[in-house]
């Protein structure tokens, strides 16, 4: 593929759509002519003059550093291909589908020998990103609940400690260690319900504000791209967060459970007390 200055206008109808990023590395602009050189399916030199018609950016890295956009006729004339590809991409809702999308497509007798694969196959380098982000998030909930429960512990622990005489007076009174347990954990599930509910009502509106805005995190940190580019695919450092209401029920069950197990030893040691030690202190 050439930029073509001088060159005469191409044939009317025959244009086509660039990358930017490609457009400013060959220094073309809209209007300008190029050739596109190759070759074609049966062995011949496919070539032909084009008029750039608009500059893009697409999802697709590649695309938009290395590729040119045209009509599918076009194409099939220009590579000596009528009524064939050389590739079909299917786009599907449910990434978790892809495979079993990939099976049924291969299925097809219209596709009978052609060869089909799901993008875990193509592009295995995203599958290992994508695992790598898995384990990250992974690590990073369990540094903050393992933070969590430290709080709950402490708090609770503090709590039983201040409150040796009251707990003594119960247990001198009849209530029994089970009861002090409970009492500590229903307190303990309590402050973490409360902590989970703020918690919650600070990210639904945080989501809210910023669900159609995004939030550029490129213009928050005043340095580094605006873009980001692995595998082909580029993603735009502004993000659009969303939350869903089974993030929201996963997220207070994993606090209620969380407090009990920190709520555990200050329960314990509430329990063992003895009434006449804990009335004298």
């Amino acid at each position: 593929m050439g930029l073509l200055a001088g060159a005469p206008a191409p044939p009317r109808g025959k244009r086509v759509l660039m990358g930017r990023p490609l457009a400013e590395m060959m220094g073309a602009r809209e209007g300008d002519r190029i050739a596109l050189v190759g070759q074609g399916a049966d062995g011949s030199l496919a070539n032909d003059l084009y008029e750039v018609a608009g500059l893009v950016n697409t999802s697709v890295d590649l695309v938009n550093r290395q590729a040119v956009l045209m009509h599918l006729g076009e194409a099939q004339t220009l590579f000596a291909m009528p009524d064939e590809a050389h590739e079909i991409v299917l786009y599907g809702r449910d990434p978790r589908r892809a495979d079993r999308l990939a099976a049924h497509v291969a299925a097809l007798p219209e596709l009978a020998g052609a060869e089909v694969l799901g993008w875990r196959t193509l592009s295995p380098e995203m599958v290992s990103l994508i695992g790598i982000v898995d384990v990250v998030w992974v690590f990073v909930l369990l540094l903050v609940f393992l933070a969590a429960a430290a709080g709950v512990a402490n708090t609770m622990l503090m709590a039983t400690w201040e409150r040796t005489r009251e707990l003594g007076m119960l247990l001198a009174l009849g209530a029994g260690p089970g009861r002090i347990v409970r009492l500590v954990m229903v307190e303990s599930v309590a402050l973490g319900l409360i902590g989970a509910l703020l918690g919650a009502a600070l990210g639904l509106g945080l989501v809210a504000v910023t669900h159609r805005t995004g939030v550029d995190y490129a213009a928050l940190t005043g340095t580094g791209p605006s873009e980001l580019s692995f595998g082909g695919l580029r993603w735009s450092m502004r993000l659009y967060p969303t939350l869903a209401a089974v993030d929201v029920v996963r997220t207070v069950a994993a606090v209620v459970v969380t407090s009990l197990l920190a709520s555990a030893w200050p329960a314990a040691r509430a329990a063992r007390l003895q009434p006449t030690q804990a009335l004298r202190e």
